[in-house]
């Protein structure tokens, strides 16, 4: 799998279990824990990922409500 789809299956984890951790997306992608960390931080220039420290470590997708403010 290229960097590209890695990253889209990434993102289409996330929008399906909203929260999931590195070692998962790791161990899911077969892949090391830095090459998610870098991927992560890749997508966040183009997607809303909120990375979560500590107990519940992980990554998830901020839910956008509005794109347009409302007046």
């Amino acid at each position: 799998m290229d960097t590209a789809h890695r990253r889209m299956e990434i993102i289409s984890i996330l929008s399906a279990r909203g929260h999931t951790t590195m070692r998962e997306l790791a161990w899911e992608l077969d892949v090391s824990r830095r090459t998610i960390m870098n991927d992560v931080i890749a997508l966040s220039f183009d997607y809303p990922v909120y990375t979560k420290p500590g107990e519940a470590a992980g990554f998830s997708l901020q839910k956008i409500t509005s794109l347009i403010p409302i007046p």
